[in-house]
């Protein structure tokens, strides 16, 4: 091979290379920015590494800041509903974190304000610990819901894979769309069952909007899910002034579109149930 040969060849193997690099590089990071935006859950650990309190304001907080390195300047809220999670009788409740004051500190901190608010200061921000009403334990590590730390987690309990229980539905928020989260609870864990949007394009002429339908199948529990088509019917309100704030107002067309049943081989709701 002569040395012309040899660097025209040398050469195209370099760029070839180069090239490759650069496109793994960029669909990495396509892909990270689209994870960004999925939910992720946190498993919770096992009951063992639970922690005995009472539900008094005093402890609450102390093991909230200590489970997530709160400092003592720090401005957050927390909410405490009360329920039944199990099938004892007792009472237990969830807790929901919100770290607003955090995530805006954190965004100033970074090396792009700006596209951290234009993407609704997304981020790991908003959590949720269970506790356990008969055994005084909670939840030792939170479970974390991705979401705009901007508005709260929205917690809702119903009666939905058992009738002796309550399961945990959780409206979260990405800018100007709404998702939700069914968790079931056992030993402390809220595990995550069945997930949907709620709305999207808040605003926009691109609104979309979904309703939630529980209803009993021939053996009773677990209810089966059927989302239908909705509508925004606050979509061009000018009383809404943050359309990645505000609520949107959902009429529903009762108009079928996909029925969910729990699976118990998966522990999950899928639209079959084998």
């Amino acid at each position: 091979m002569s040395i012309t040969h040899k660097k025209r060849f040398f050469l195209h193997f370099l760029f070839t290379g180069l090239f490759f690099l650069y496109s793994c590089n960029e669909k990495t990071s396509i892909k990270e920015e689209k994870n960004s935006l999925k939910q992720k859950e946190t498993v919770d650990k096992p009951v063992m590494n639970s922690k005995i309190i009472t539900l008094s304001a005093e402890e609450v907080k102390k093991h909230i800041e200590k489970v997530l390195k709160i400092k003592n300047n720090e401005i957050y809220n927390y909410e405490i509903t009360k329920g039944h999670l199990n099938n004892d009788q007792i009472e237990d409740a969830v807790i929901i974190v919100n770290r607003y004051e955090f995530a805006k500190q954190e965004a100033a901190n970074s090396n792009n304000p700006a596209k951290r608010y234009d993407i609704g200061l997304i981020g790991s921000y908003n959590f949720l610990f269970i506790y356990d009403g008969k055994s005084k334990n909670i939840s030792a590590f939170p479970t974390t819901v991705r979401s705009s730390p901007m508005v709260p987690l929205k917690i809702k309990l119903k009666k939905i894979t058992a009738k002796d229980k309550s399961d945990i539905l959780v409206e979260y928020r990405i800018r100007n769309s709404a998702f939700t989260n069914l968790y079931s609870v056992k030993n402390l864990a809220a595990n995550l069952i069945f997930a949907w949007k709620k709305y999207d394009g808040f605003g926009t002429k691109k609104q979309e909007a979904f309703c939630f339908n529980y209803s009993e199948i021939a053996d009773g529990f677990p209810l089966k899910i059927t989302i239908t088509k909705g509508e925004i019917t606050n979509n061009n309100s000018l009383e809404i002034k943050d359309h990645n704030i505000e609520n949107a107002e959902i009429k529903n067309l009762n108009e079928d579109i996909y029925t969910f049943f729990f699976n118990r081989k998966i522990n999950k709701y899928a639209t079959k149930i084998d």
